[in-house]
């Protein structure tokens, strides 16, 4: 499954794909799946998909409120998805996120000087102007490229599954 988006920026329009998954190889080979979303990055000059970090408080917030609906079920409001099911990773998220210390990279060339588009639709990418657009659908890519992986601050490394922990 692949997530298509859409920008208009300096007068173009630009076509966006994310079709692979992105893991960190965490220090005890367990994996934590990466949140990706397309920046702007300075030194490719176009948009590129990105890490995606939020601030430790958001992650704790996160998964404490979906603790607390896994503890009462009873209570969660029935217009509300709560992923109880995420708990898991939430709580490995929350255990990575704590020990982070480098800014969100692009996961192509791995720089920091990107600017996400989240949560848009219109974003100001500094010296450069307004960017306006975002997500536009799910796509079904058969073949997309392969998964990539990273360490835990974000930097490429060579991994296969097979050295994956067992869980």
């Amino acid at each position: 499954m692949g997530l298509l988006f859409e920008f208009n920026f300096a007068d173009q329009t630009y076509g966006f794909a994310i079709a692979n998954s992105h893991f960190y190889v965490l220090e005890d080979r367990s994996l934590l799946r990466v949140r990706v979303w397309p920046a702007w990055c300075e030194r490719c000059l176009m948009f590129m998909a990105a890490e995606q970090i939020f601030p430790v408080a958001e992650e704790s917030k996160e998964l404490n409120e979906v603790e607390y609906f896994a503890e009462r079920p009873g209570l969660i409001p029935p217009d509300r998805h709560v992923p109880i099911q995420q708990l898991p990773e939430l709580r490995l998220r929350k255990k990575w996120r704590a020990s982070r210390r480098s800014p969100a990279k692009c996961l192509d060339c791995g720089s920091t000087q990107i600017t996400s588009t989240w949560p848009g639709p219109e974003v100001e990418i500094p010296n450069r102007g307004k960017c306006i657009g975002g997500f536009r659908a799910f796509a079904d890519i058969m073949s997309g490229p392969p998964d990539a992986y990273y360490d835990p601050e974000g930097n490429r490394v060579a991994f296969t599954p097979s050295q994956a922990a067992a869980r």
